[in-house]
């Protein structure tokens, strides 16, 4: 059988193995020189370089549309991203940062117009925008052989010593280049709170398209973000974002509850109205819709005739309607003066009902006979206090407290009385003319008759 000695076949070996390691090299070398990222991904020309940001988004230089340009990121980079499985995840990693970075400044109406002014005053293909240098693999020029010839089994040393060199370094450059700078923010959002609603991301206004996702690649750290909707609750949250990592941020708008304020009666002339102190503008319809947080409000109208004030506690989402009158204007202003009138069909009727009751017949014959000397004496002032003394027989009740109008429909007026102590009251005035009134008597006498009151002289 023919074979070699042992040092004439080590020699052999040895030489066999350095010229392996220096072709796979070589074809490493000319794989990594023919490779162009932006040529095989997205279709820009060696001749384009370096691509502006409407470039790579393969979209036409100064397009506005932020949904078009939204789209375009999106597909791009879904594109770029089905080659990190290959074997260029470097350049695919600083590609999808690139992209990243354009779809940021085109979708900020500030920095995309700072870009565009810059973009437009280029005069020259050598311009440009673009803060790092394109993709590119160089190939290190191989150094000419020494005229002396080592032996083959120094090859073998030289080879493994240069792989494990060339092993680390393409280590370091790997993590280099695989260590994302951006995260990605993503924000859910009902279609339904969509209508209306405006996003801002640290103070920049995004994009809120009526379907799809919202998605924003964003740098490491905290960012705020604000979304608002008419007559709802403002959402806040600042998210701390960690780049090659998602966040998703689940946004929940709260309807606000509502205050309608109306002034009811004449509107006089040079009306002032505040809600919690702030100043309002009433509407020529006299209604005023106010988008307002659960809890106790102040509503106040001044004017040279007279004020209002009341505070009133709104509940969730309800629509809490306040009658502002004012005061100087109501007829019931003033002092009032009077006595019970007997309703004598009334009477009759509990008498007649009363007949197989005898403790029944001596309590409405009693209460007849304390009516007879009933008077009801009450102060109504503009400034919107009042003093009603009520005597009843033996009994007399005097409150002090505010009073509100709180519907007034022909003759008939509505008030809210709301005394210093004691439940409030709503008691109804039915006008005679200008200067009389007609009142119900106290709820155990009701339907026995009614106080009727005259304007009291001066």
């Amino acid at each position: 059988m023919n074979g070699c000695r042992g040092v004439e076949c080590r020699e052999t070996l040895d030489a066999s193995s350095s010229r392996s390691l220096k072709n796979n090299h070589r074809r490493d070398v000319a794989m990594a020189n023919d490779f162009d990222p932006y040529h095989r991904w997205l279709g820009i020309a060696p001749d384009q370089r370096p691509p502006d940001h409407y470039q790579l988004l393969g979209i036409p230089r100064f397009e506005s549309d932020v949904e078009v340009i939204a789209g375009a990121a999106d597909r791009q980079m879904a594109h770029v991203r089905s080659f990190q499985s290959g074997k260029h995840v470097g350049a695919t990693q600083r590609l999808l940062n690139e992209l990243a970075a354009a779809r940021v400044c085109l979708l900020s109406p500030e920095q995309k117009a700072k870009y565009d002014t810059q973009l437009r005053a280029a005069t020259g293909p050598a311009f440009s925008l673009r803060a790092e240098p394109p993709i590119a693999v160089r190939a290190t020029p191989q150094s000419r052989r020494s005229s002396r010839q080592p032996r083959p089994n120094t090859f073998i040393w030289i080879g493994m010593i240069a792989g494990i060199i060339t092993g680390i370094g393409a280590t370091v450059l790997a993590v280099f280049l695989l260590s994302p700078r951006h995260g990605q923010l993503t924000v859910e959002l009902s279609p339904a709170d969509r209508a209306q609603a405006t996003l801002e991301i640290d103070g920049i206004k995004q994009p809120v398209p009526t379907k799809g996702v919202l998605e924003f690649p964003l740098t490491r750290g905290p960012h705020k973000v604000v979304v608002k909707r008419p007559v709802h609750a403002r959402f806040e949250r600042t998210v701390e974002i960690t780049p090659g990592q998602a966040t998703l941020l689940k946004v929940a708008l709260r309807p606000l509850a509502r205050l309608t304020i109306e002034i009811t009666g004449r509107r006089p002339e040079n009306l002032k109205l505040f809600v919690d102190g702030e100043p309002q503008t009433m509407p020529a319809n006299r209604l005023l819709v106010i988008p307002c947080e659960p809890g106790m409000h102040v509503i106040r109208a001044d004017s040279p005739r007279g004020k209002f004030e009341k505070t009133v506690t709104v509940l969730p989402e309800q629509n809490f309607l306040v009658p502002v009158a004012i005061l100087a204007d109501s007829r019931l202003i003033g002092k009032w003066n009077g006595t019970v009138e007997i309703d004598q069909p009334a009477v009759q009727r509990r008498l007649d009902q009363a007949q197989s009751n005898p403790l029944l017949r001596a309590f409405v014959e009693q209460s007849l006979e304390v009516l007879r000397i009933g008077q009801l004496d009450i102060a109504v002032r503009d400034d919107g206090t009042y003093d009603l003394t009520m005597k009843i027989g033996p009994l007399t009740n005097s409150s002090s407290g505010r009073w509100a109008v709180t519907e007034e429909k022909g003759s008939r007026l509505t008030v809210e009385l709301t005394p210093q102590q004691g439940p409030v009251e709503f008691r109804q005035f039915h006008f005679d003319g200008k200067d009389a009134f007609r009142t119900d008597l106290p709820k155990d006498l009701s339907g026995l008759g009614q106080f009727h009151c005259r304007r009291a002289k001066s």
